[in-house]
């Protein structure tokens, strides 16, 4: 006889770490469908793509796989967490669907404006619904202007929540995540998207920037890295003075770019 499916069978399944991201996923609505067969579940969770899950429960405990790098690792990841989830409280139709017609500006706007009474659940599966539209959608160079858009919009609507909300969080990891994909399959402007990547980079205190940046560099070219070196050079520049021996992270990570797109560079011309 299969085990039954609660919290803790969840946990058994998942490491701590794991659990807590996934439990994040589902807060966030990215559940987009899920059909419930007896003790096994299928569902298509929203990340970067929609990933694909099946769970199964077992005598040995709750069982699942999934189409994103960390399950194809056969780790349980946070989307079979969130999955799961979605299963012990009782979701069992399907939620939405995506469209191939992308949403303009005004419809994502309305999409991001947030609601009076707040109801976080409600949101996020209507912030998810459109980015589920933009990552379905072949069109790669509208969705990367989109999907930026997007992303500017929710920081600001973060901002006027003033307080912490990880739903939040993971809709503009997703729309960092889209807007990647989509300069990498399209043909942006390079110099553009420099001062994109840049601009992002900055307003976090180059945070992650060592890995984020250099992620663009395919899309960049020659011009668009030329364009990259020239606003790290001036960002280095504007960092206060200091003895060499005091850290500054900013600084690590500023000269870490710059030291990946010389490599880069050569890389390019091997």
């Amino acid at each position: 006889m299969a085990i039954l499916l609660t919290e803790w069978s969840i946990r058994g399944a998942a490491d701590p770490r794991t659990f807590d991201r996934g439990r994040d996923v589902f807060e966030s609505g990215s559940i987009r469908r899920i059909l419930v067969e007896g003790e096994t579940v299928t569902a298509t969770v929203a990340g970067a793509r929609p990933y694909r899950v099946r769970l199964r429960l077992t005598d040995g405990g709750l069982e699942g796989v999934c189409d994103c790098p960390q399950g194809q690792d056969e780790v349980f990841c946070k989307h079979c967490v969130a999955t799961a989830l979605a299963w012990m409280r009782g979701m069992r139709s399907s939620i939405v669907d995506a469209h191939a017609v992308l949403p303009d500006l005004s419809e994502l706007r309305q999409a991001i404006r947030l609601p009076d009474p707040w109801h976080a659940y409600s949101y996020f599966e209507r912030v998810n619904a459109v980015l589920d539209r933009l990552a379905g959608s072949g069109d790669a160079d509208a969705v990367a202007d989109l999907v930026e858009h997007a992303r500017l919009l929710l920081i600001e609507a973060s901002e006027a929540r003033d307080e912490e909300d990880s739903g939040f969080t993971a809709a503009v990891t997703r729309c960092e995540e889209i807007h990647l994909a989509a300069c990498l399959a399209g043909s942006p402007d390079p110099v553009r998207l420099a001062d994109t990547v840049v601009t992002r980079a900055r307003s976090l205190d180059f945070e992650d920037a060592a890995e984020v940046v250099p992620a663009y560099f395919p899309a960049l070219g020659r011009a668009g890295l030329a364009r990259c070196r020239e606003l790290l050079e001036a960002a280095l520049a504007d960092l206060p003075g200091g003895p060499a021996s005091v850290f500054d992270s900013r600084r690590y990570a500023i000269a870490a770019v710059l030291d990946a797109a010389a490599e880069h560079e050569r890389s390019a011309v091997r």
